[in-house]
């Protein structure tokens, strides 16, 4: 029964994906795992059982709907640059014209492409917890990551530019908030919610403090 629901659930927001028509900002929620290595790096100790699995969550505003090649030549233009930018191509290609919903070339497997530094507005929240739902600072969690994680380099191809595009793919089933004026799909427990606004809450406070001294 649980897996119909996801399966028309999943369905349902990538019909909604194909249809939707704009271009721009949105707010953005997604949560990823990440899966441990076996043993540490430094010392090959077997990785302890509360971090063999960590739970990323990040609140975005980003951008959605952009041409991929016209943003790059744009901002070369910007720059003063040649705009002779031309993508290779990825793993993946758009699953409708609205350069929204992807899907992989050979799997099963659909994406919502978005993009970092295309929105005046561009913010992001993270936060990580591990396996018992404990939260660890980030400045830890890039420490731990040095010794227990993969360490993902950047599949961005070289663009020419000083301030590249960042362009990102997310698997569609990680995605739990989309809100843009009248469109909102949302898949968040209150326990997601909850955390996340302890965290934003906390760094607004930050942000105060900062311009205040």
């Amino acid at each position: 029964m649980g897996v119909l629901q996801f399966q028309t659930r999943k369905q349902s927001l990538i019909e909604q994906l194909c249809e939707l028509n704009f271009k721009g900002m949105v707010s953005l929620v997604t949560v990823t795992e990440i899966k441990a290595l076996k043993k540490s790096r430094i010392t090959k100790a077997s990785t302890p059982s509360n971090l063999e699995v960590v739970t990323k969550y990040s609140y975005k505003i980003v951008s959605l709907g952009n041409e991929y090649e016209k943003a790059v030549n744009n901002r070369l233009k910007k720059e003063g640059k040649d705009q002779d930018f031309e993508s290779m191509g990825s793993y993946c290609e758009p699953v409708s014209g609205n350069n929204i919903l992807f899907k992989h070339k050979t799997k099963d497997q659909f994406y919502l492409r978005y993009y970092s530094n295309l929105c005046p507005t561009h913010k992001t929240v993270t936060f990580y917890c591990d396996a018992c739902g404990v939260e660890i600072p980030r400045e830890l969690f890039y420490k731990l990551q040095e010794e227990y994680y993969p360490i993902l380099k950047s599949k961005n191809e070289s663009q020419g530019l000083d301030n590249d595009v960042q362009v990102n793919n997310v698997k569609l089933e990680n995605v739990k908030w989309i809100k843009r004026g009248d469109f909102v799909f949302n898949d968040l427990t209150q326990d997601i919610l909850a955390k996340i606004q302890k965290v934003e809450k906390e760094n607004t406070t930050q942000e105060e403090i900062k311009k205040a001294a």
